[in-house]
């Protein structure tokens, strides 16, 4: 696990790019995964625009919380048998 290199002014550790342990992810990460952050930024990452909000993954949500479970048909389409 990466060590921080610095400390922010609010006390949030700062780290390098790619040094940030892997269950901090920023807000882009979170989003490509159709996640969004439900807890406050725990810490810091030095990105090519500057500093950036890391958050933990165990603190999220689904981005769009009807994406699931998918919706299920109400008569299921007949299934093929497969056979080997």
């Amino acid at each position: 696990m990466g060590q921080p290199s610095g400390w922010s002014e609010h006390g949030l550790p700062c780290y390098s790019s790619g040094t940030a342990p892997s269950f901090l992810w920023t807000e882009n990460q979170l989003r490509d995964h159709g996640l969004a952050p439900t807890g406050g930024c725990c810490a810091l990452v030095e990105s090519q625009y500057g500093p950036a909000a890391l958050y933990l993954i165990t603190e999220t949500a689904l981005a769009v919380p009807r994406a699931w479970p998918p919706v299920r048909p109400a008569v299921l389409p007949a299934t093929r048998e497969v056979r080997s």
